[in-house]
This record gives C-alpha cells, structure tokens and sequence, in this order.
C-alpha cells in the first residue's frame, strides 16, 4: 500500500508541476522541482526491478485484461462532455495557435493531389509546415465522417488507454488494477482541469496516444504493439529517433536474427512508405527547411515578439531554457545553437547510461524494463532542455509517465 500511495503521489505532484506548478511556484523554481519529482520516479522503479520480489501470476487473468481494456478505454470517454465544452470554447482553434491550420492545410494539399509541404501562404509568417505524416493524415477519418478532427485524437487516445490496460501486468489485485489501468486518464484530466483551452486549439492528443502505445508494448514486452508504436511516435513526432538506437542495440543482443529483421523491415518500410516515397524524395530539402524553421522559432521566442519585444518562452516553467539563454553570450542565434548541443549531448550521454545500466544489471532488469525507463528519461530531458517547450508537449509524457507509475503499483 504504501507503495501505491507513494507512485500515486509523485505522480499527480508531477502532473500538477506541469499543467498548473507555474501559478503555485516562481516559473524559475517550478522547472527545478518538476526535475526532482521526474527523476524520483525511475529512480525508485530501477530500485524495485534490482529487487528480488518475485510476483505470481493471477487466476483471472483474461478476466483482468477485460476489465482493464474497458476501464482503459471508457476512463477516457467518459472525459467527453468536459472536452466537447472545451472544443465548443475554441471553435475557431486557428485564432489560438496556427497548429490545427497547418494540420488541415496540408491534409486538404495532399487529397487535392498537391505536394503539401511548403509554407502557409494564408497566414501572414508564412509557416513551413514540420508536421510529419501521421499527425496529419489521419484527419481523413473526420472529413470523410464530417466531424471535428479533434475528436480523432479523443478517439485514438482511449483505443490506447484500452491496449494499455488489457496489456498491463494482471499479477496485482483487481482494484490495483483499475487504478493503473485509470492512470493515464488523469494526465488529460489535468490538462482539461488546468490548461483546456491548449487541448482545444492543438493536436495532440493523437501524439500522447501514439507514445502510449509505444510505452504500454514497452511495458508488456510485447514486440508487436512496440512496433507499432515506434512506428507511430517516429512518423509523427521526431523525438522518439534519440531513443531509437538503445533499443536496437537491445534487440539485436537479446532477440533472435529473424525477429530484429521483421522488426525493423516493418519500421522501415512504413517510413519509406509514409515518408520517402510521397514526401521527402519528391524534395529532400524539406527535412532541413523543417529543421531550420524550428530554429528559427526558437530564436524569435528568445528574442521575444511584439512592440516592445517581449518573450513568452520561459513563462511556463517547464524547462531550463531561461538559464541556458542567461549563460551563453552571443547572439539569441548562438545561444539557441549552444542549447540544442547541449540536449544533443544529453542525448547521446542518456543512451550510454542506458547501456551501461543493461550492463550492470541485465541479470536482475529485463531489456524491456530498462528501454521503458530510458525512454521515459529522454523524452523528458529534451523536453526540460529545449530551447522552446510548449505545455502541450508535456502530455506525451506525462502518459508514459503513467505507464512507470502504474508498473510501480503492480510490482
């Protein structure tokens, strides 16, 4: 029990830390305490896996892979009627962000038969759309059934939540079940609670989806619903390519010839499929010039926007990017580079921590065990570390976040 009570708390502390920790602490202590509450939870699970506590296996399990499919799936529907207000409050998302207006305008590009990645001319900055493929095809679902395409991330989220909770670990009682299965359910509850009007004008909800997905395969070592999910994460999101070459690495040392080949044939092929073949080989510069206008984000938000200039990109207090722009000198242009080498770095170190942790305790921690974790402390650390963090961005982690603290009360 008390064990439970002490992910839950760590947990909710830190969901409150990102969508509302801004208004209780200075933007400049919050970052420090959401990084201490962060690392606590791998910490603590790392020091359940080296135990010796072995589980038995329950009698009901089909009976508990049931029920979490159902509390998985409903936990998020039942978030409906406060998410409908929300959509209701932002019908016109392209006044709040340019997020959705860039989503739309490149699915409307490619079913029209034109080559969508180029910049939004009906905007004024002229945006050049970064999003990857699968962030913004599965609009078709909602233009074809004539909905508001917000609901396909609602949708994609709780057929996650359900393959989270019928493939959670069913060696714990039933109302533990439930409650991990509830899990992360509550990470959108405190955005809807604290931050509605972020999941009213943004897409992304169907990127938390996809990163729950990958976590919940990671999670029940099931190497299909992995793939999928890092084929998902990679074709929506980028970040999840910084975690890609630990987990090869493990594959490739723990599972057999054929099974890496079908593996990583799959995620290869979908990105050739996805990406290669319809976007990036008809021009292979739209990479860099994605690239290049993220950077530039970057450096007009550290510069600050308006008349007189002012900066909105530190006011969240979610990452450490005031501090790192306080350090270097130089132009905002130079100090922008020196922080992506620094995540760069951070990067690289975290996947040897990650090999040197499977090193050291490959007899005790199975290789899907320490890929969970470290993902969890990627997607974090570049979050906490980028120049730039929107809050929305925090839901995909958050998600996984759920999923280790959910392996904590079933241990």
């Amino acid at each position: 029990m008390r064990r439970t009570i002490f992910a839950l708390s760590l947990f909710f502390i830190q969901c409150y830390l990102v969508v509302n920790g801004v208004y209780l602490f200075d933007k400049l202590v919050n970052p420090f305490y959401l990084f201490i509450v962060s690392l606590l939870i791998p910490v603590y699970y790392l020091k359940l896996l080296r135990s010796d506590k072995k589980n038995n296996s329950s009698t009901y399990a089909n009976l508990f892979r049931t029920v979490g499919l159902l509390i998985g799936f409903f936990s998020i529907l039942i978030c409906v009627p406060q998410l409908h207000k929300i959509f209701y409050q932002c019908s016109d998302p392209g006044k709040g962000s340019d997020i959705i207006p860039q989503l739309t305008t490149l699915y409307n590009r490619f079913s029209k038969g034109i080559f969508p990645y180029y910049p939004l001319e009906q905007l004024p900055w002229h945006p050049f759309p970064v999003y990857m493929p699968l962030h913004w095809l599965p609009l078709w679902i909602a233009y074809t059934l004539h909905f508001d395409i917000r609901w396909i991330g609602v949708f994609f989220l709780a057929i996650s939540c359900a393959i989270y909770g019928c493939s959670t670990n069913t060696r714990t009682p039933l109302l533990k079940y439930i409650v991990v299965a509830l899990l992360p359910s509550v990470a959108l509850w405190g955005f809807i609670e604290f931050n509605g009007w972020t999941l009213g004008v943004t897409f992304e909800i169907i990127i938390a989806a996809y990163y729950l997905v990958l976590a919940a395969g990671l999670s029940s070592s099931n190497i299909i619903i992995t793939t999928l999910g890092i084929i998902f994460c990679l074709l929506s999101r980028y970040t999840v390519i910084f975690w890609l070459p630990f987990f090869l690495i493990l594959l490739w040392y723990n599972a057999s010839l054929r099974q890496n080949i079908i593996v990583w044939s799959c995620i290869a092929a979908s990105i050739v499929c996805f990406y290669v073949i319809p976007f990036y080989l008809k021009d292979p510069s739209i990479l860099s010039k994605s690239i290049a206008y993220h950077n530039q984000c970057y450096i007009d938000q550290w510069n600050g926007l308006g008349n007189p200039a002012q900066s909105e990109a530190f006011n969240d207090g979610l990452n450490f990017s005031y501090f790192t722009r306080a350090a270097f000198k130089g132009s905002i242009a130079q100090r922008v580079f020196y922080a992506r080498v620094i995540q760069a770095v951070l990067m690289i170190f975290l996947n040897v921590l990650g090999l040197l942790m499977y090193k050291k305790w490959k007899a005790k921690i199975h290789y899907y065990e320490i890929s969970l974790i470290l993902l969890y402390l990627i997607i974090f650390v570049f979050f906490i570390s980028s120049p730039l963090t929107y809050k929305y961005y925090y839901l995909d982690f958050l998600v996984i976040s759920a999923v280790i603290c959910g392996k904590i009360i079933v241990y």
